[in-house]
């Protein structure tokens, strides 16, 4: 989600429109995080920065640093998303594939090293966690 239209979706003032953002790499099938954005009217707070939500079932999404370590809340890391959903890597690129999808540190199977950076944010309202995304660098 752009910035130009978060700014136009702010002018709009539309009390009942409600803002919803999400995360979809490819590379783990459809989406992995959703959630209405924190500048919906009816979110739990305000932010700048749009989020993707939390985690859909099946899908862990984390936030690492370069050594697939958690960073500490509000730091800004990688979004990795693990799960049953995540493939196996790319066709007949086994040097990209070892990159981008490392054995999962945490769990069975595979990670996915997305190369978006974002951080993650506490919402009291309802317990979960955001993520605001703070560039990209998908393949």
């Amino acid at each position: 989600m752009s910035s130009n239209f978060l700014s136009r979706y702010i002018r709009l003032r539309a009390p009942r429109l409600r803002l919803f953002n999400g995360c979809s790499p490819t590379e783990i099938t459809i989406s992995n995080c959703f959630g209405e954005d924190e500048l919906s009217p009816s979110a739990p707070r305000d932010t700048r920065n749009p989020t993707i939500g939390k985690s859909l079932p099946n899908y862990s999404t984390c936030i690492l640093d370069e050594n697939l370590k958690p960073v500490a809340v509000g730091f800004p890391g990688e979004i990795c998303v693990s799960g049953l959903v995540v493939a196996q890597g790319f066709v007949d690129r086994d040097e990209l594939t070892t990159a981008k999808f490392p054995p999962d540190p945490y769990g069975p199977g595979r990670l996915y090293r997305t190369g978006d950076k974002a951080s993650f944010f506490l919402m009291a309202a309802s317990s979960s966690l955001a993520v605001s995304p703070k560039g990209a660098g998908l393949v």
